[in-house]
């Protein structure tokens, strides 16, 4: 079980991890991360929506230029006791693509996943609309990528 203070540090292994053995280009290893990342064990409450992944995509202006940005998202809810005080811990991978044509014909979408739900990880992973993104994406390489740790 890993402390919940050291959730971005996990993900960004896992990120290294993946992209140092990765023949294939983005977002691949980025979403293989992802799926590992969302498996690993982290001290949280039992309540239903504790333990969540967030899955979305669109075309933002929050890089300060329009992007199309493919945001894979863990949110823990951190435990009574925790240093970091009350709220839930977000740790984000935000891919950053140029807004091509075919990128801003699929709109945005987004799908949560709740540990607590009953559902399983590998289900809703299943589910998510990732062959026609990969299409869309075709050879297309991110113009950022991001890993960040946010308290909300």
């Amino acid at each position: 079980m890993f402390r919940i203070a050291e959730a971005s540090d996990v993900y960004r292994q896992l990120l290294d991890e993946e992209t140092a053995n990765a023949a294939d280009r983005q977002p691949h290893p980025a979403l293989r991360a992802f799926s590992r990342f969302a498996r690993a064990d982290f001290p949280v409450p039992e309540n239903e929506d504790a333990d969540g992944c967030l899955f979305e995509y669109g075309v933002t202006s929050l890089t300060g230029s329009r992007m199309f940005t493919l945001n894979l998202t863990r949110q823990l809810e951190l435990p009574e006791d925790a240093e970091e005080g009350e709220g839930y811990l977000q740790v984000s991978c935000e891919l950053h693509y140029t807004p091509v044509p075919a990128l801003e014909a699929l709109g945005s979408d987004a799908h949560w996943w709740f540990r607590g739900t009953g559902e399983e990880f590998a289900d809703w992973y299943a589910s998510l609309p990732l062959p026609d993104l990969l299409a869309a994406l075709g050879n297309e390489t991110p113009a950022q990528v991001t890993v960040a740790q946010d308290l909300a």
